[in-house]
């Protein structure tokens, strides 16, 4: 997964203004927190969400799957199944 096309939640009106933000990284732990029924295309004249800011800047665009397993760190790296599930879910992102 790579960048996604800017969306926002629904429930971003709820929030004070300063607090309302979009995101376009598919990477971004908030952002995949929002359900595909709660998101509205575009930016919604919010700025972008700080966690998209920091993994755009770091060149960060893994999926979910990869995301995760990275976080897994040095384990993933010293588990052989994990390991391997690792190398099948890279392949299948590509």
């Amino acid at each position: 997964m790579s960048a996604v096309s800017a969306f926002y939640s629904v429930n971003e009106i709820k929030k004070p203004a300063q607090d309302r933000v979009h995101h376009n990284n598919g990477a971004c732990p908030p952002g995949r927190d929002i359900p595909s029924w709660e998101r509205k295309p575009g930016d919604g004249g919010y700025r972008l969400c700080e966690d998209c800011q920091k993994l755009n800047r770091e060149g960060v665009k893994r999926g979910a799957g990869q995301l995760l397993l990275s976080r897994w760190g040095a384990f993933s790296m010293l588990h052989p199944r994990l390991f391997h599930l690792k190398k099948v879910i890279d392949f299948k992102e590509t």
